[in-house]
């Protein structure tokens, strides 16, 4: 079994996450705690909750959304997340969207649910040549069409 998803996506799921928290707790509350006079405390609060949130959101959806590891098994792949694991045949992926650039991420959208349902992302290994795609996702995208192909 090879790995196609990046070694260091279980720690950016949690530190990043943790420390975006933290930065954004601590900007909340050193806001609050200043020294406000003549103004009201909804327009002193207000704008740091707001960016809390939106960071919260941000968070959630680009990088909590991940799963932690993807393993290709030739005709499956193998997904893990949280302790789980789920086999998905290479001909269940009905599209592959790769974006190579800055946060490389994978998205694979399945014909049924599996574990971690009908869609899965995961961050695809990092190239150190700028804007060059992944042989293993390339191929990989070529092998889910011919699984596709011979599934019809």
């Amino acid at each position: 079994m090879q790995r196609l998803s990046s070694t260091m996506a279980y720690c950016d799921k949690r530190i990043t996450a943790i420390a975006t928290c933290a930065a954004g707790l601590v900007f909340v509350v050193g806001a609050a705690a200043g020294d406000h006079r003549g103004a009201s405390i909804p327009f002193v609060i207000l704008p740091p909750v707001l960016l809390a949130i939106v960071f919260f959101l941000l968070i959630k959806f680009v990088i909590l959304n991940r799963v932690d590891e993807v393993w290709d098994a030739g005709d499956a792949l193998i997904v893990r997340n949280n302790g789980l694991e789920d086999r998905i045949p290479l001909a269940e992926i009905s599209k592959i969207r790769y974006s190579p650039y800055k946060d490389p991420r994978v998205t694979l959208w399945l014909h049924t649910p599996s574990l971690f349902g009908k869609k899965i992302t995961f961050a695809a290994r990092i190239s150190f040549i700028p804007f060059a795609t992944s042989p293993l996702i390339d191929e990989l995208i070529k092998r889910v069409d011919a699984a596709r192909e011979a599934r019809r």
